[in-house]
């Protein structure tokens, strides 16, 4: 190969391990930040996720912090546990995440359900007025789906809230807020870019804490009895508290407080020693956020430790490459520059065989062991054979007996042939 083309290809290959090189460091760059993930998500390190709170709980003593990739029913430690669903949309529990049977069950096990809902700052109510209901679709000329002007739109919000309680009693979709006995509500919002304090009255040692910044225009309204106001955002519920079965469910309608802004600048230890409770294990979901384990091929691949399985394959992969690649066994040149006699390319196995035949019988020998094996072959279809056998035995001695010069086993080898065909017929 020219040595020009040899440079080309080398900085070919050299400018290809850098790009690949630089795609892996962006890509870790954009995990290690975190911003390929949803607001609020614990795997998130820039202002709007929440990994300083996670990363803090780990480092204290006798506590157990993990991450939930799995849907609520098949996830292990359901119980005995607080979980924690950050930015969750109000609409989270009206049918898309998981049932309200598997939220109740996690609570009435013993668990503490802490749901902390994304800040609501602009759009009007009346999703919050019918979950449950489908909304009815047409299709315009464009064929965009546009919702139809009636139902929701039209009902006042005393029908709106009666649908709702009814939808939510065939148990099919979630419909927690007529479950647990509170709804939703929004209250205006002069400034979104102004938050409000939030007076924490329901809190121990809240008097330590006058209030907290409130971000979003959500609060909690028609609540059950069940139900204990924790902190209020100018006179309305936006932090409660009920029990269910031997854990508890608490709502907050602002995430911002567990922020990795709020970490580093309006930090409240007390409040967020409460949300955690007394429980040893803490689970921050991310299947709410759309992050959800696929298990697959690599997935059991990884939990089973078959690493060395895949690199095993791949070496022996590029072996047999290499094998039909480049050829281990270069031939052999004879003396005259072409190929070595040895080598019988073209040959069938007829030929084969005869090449073997003359590598192990010697010449003087080949009459004898014809004769022998048609001794093995006749022995059993002719039972009295010692007349031939004792000719063709003689006629191999006499052709033995010449000198080398003058033998030639093939007039022999006729005779023979020529005489049995005679007496055997």
């Amino acid at each position: 190969m020219h040595r020009a083309n040899k440079l080309l290809i080398a900085a070919f290959a050299l400018l290809l391990a850098l790009f690949g090189w630089g795609l892996v460091q962006l890509l870790l760059l954009r995990f290690s930040a975190g911003d390929v993930f949803p607001a609020y998500s614990s795997l998130r390190s820039d202002p709007l996720g929440a990994k300083a709170f996670h990363e803090a709980l780990e480092r204290l003593p006798g506590r157990t912090v993990r991450r939930n990739y799995q849907p609520l029913g098949s996830a292990p430690e359901t119980g005995d546990a607080t979980w924690f669903y950050l930015g969750a949309q109000p609409w989270d529990l009206f049918g898309w995440g998981p049932k309200a049977e598997d939220f109740e069950r996690v609570a009435a096990g013993g668990g503490r359900l802490v749901f902390t809902f994304f800040p609501v700052t602009t759009g009007d109510a009346d999703w919050l007025n019918a979950p449950g209901e489908e909304m009815e679709k047409d299709k315009d000329e464009a064929g965009k789906a546009q919702p139809k002007p009636d139902k929701a739109d039209k009902d006042p919000p005393e029908k709106c809230q009666s649908r709702r309680r009814r939808a939510q009693t065939d148990g099919k979709l979630l419909s927690c807020d007529a479950r647990w006995g509170f709804r939703f509500a929004l209250a205006e919002l002069p400034d979104p870019a102004d938050p409000r304090l939030a007076i924490l009255d329901g809190l121990p040692a809240s008097g330590s804490v006058p209030g907290v910044s409130w971000h979003g225009m959500l609060y909690f309204d028609e609540l059950d009895k069940a139900w204990s106001v924790v902190a209020r955002c100018e006179r309305r519920p936006v932090l409660i508290e009920r029990k269910w079965g031997k854990g508890t469910i608490v709502l907050c309608a602002d995430s911002y407080l567990l922020s990795n802004e709020a970490m580093r600048d309006e930090r409240v230890p007390d409040l967020l020693a409460w949300l955690v409770g007394d429980h040893r294990t803490v689970v921050f979901d991310e299947t709410h956020l759309g992050v959800q384990e696929q298990p697959g091929v690599m997935t059991l691949a990884r939990k089973y430790g078959l690493h060395g399985f895949f690199a095993g394959l791949l070496v022996l992969a590029a072996l047999y490459i290499w094998k039909r690649a480049v050829p281990f066994l270069p031939a052999r040149d004879g003396p005259s520059g072409g190929p070595s006699d040895d080598l019988a390319a073209g040959r069938d196995s007829a030929a084969g065989l005869v090449n073997l035949l003359r590598r192990t019988i010697p010449a003087r020998d080949v009459l004898g062991v014809c004769v022998e094996e048609w001794k093995k072959s006749f022995a059993r279809r002719r039972p009295r054979i010692e007349t031939e056998l004792a000719e063709m035995r003689a006629l191999v001695s006499a052709e033995a007996a010449k000198p080398v010069t003058q033998r030639n086993p093939v007039p022999c080898y006729q005779q023979i042939c020529k005489r049995l065909k005679e007496r055997l017929g």
